[in-house]
């Protein structure tokens, strides 16, 4: 198993499974879809989360000459806290009469990563 996490670009069905894929410049045909799962984002982690629990307390910075200015709140990311991804186990080719490998396709949004390649 090779782990990749490499950005791709998928074309979906309506169902939303991926049905193509370009990876490295090569177009990957979706022969079967193996599995599906969701894994939850490390919520925990999240710089809203933290501050929340008091962790993440104002930042300080300092001018050019080393002295301290006021406290200023941390840039917060904005989008969805529990950062679900959906990873897809597929089996893809690369054209006819080409060998078939495994890959799990994960996406997040409309971000999608060619995760593992299985040998």
């Amino acid at each position: 198993m090779r782990v990749r996490n490499e950005p791709i670009s998928v074309r979906v069905s309506p169902d939303c499974a991926p049905t193509q894929f370009i990876w490295r410049a090569r177009l990957w045909r979706v022969l079967a879809v193996q599995r599906r799962w969701v894994e939850a984002g490390a919520w925990w982690d999240d710089p809203r989360v933290r501050r929340a629990r008091g962790q993440d307390a104002a930042t300080r910075w300092s001018n050019e000459l080393g002295e301290p200015g006021p406290p200023r709140e941390p840039e917060l990311p904005d989008g969805d806290l529990l950062g679900d991804r959906t990873v897809w186990r597929v089996e893809a080719a690369a054209g006819a009469g080409a060998d078939v490998g495994i890959y799990e396709l994960a996406c997040r949004g409309s971000d999608w990563r060619l995760r593992t390649v299985i040998d």
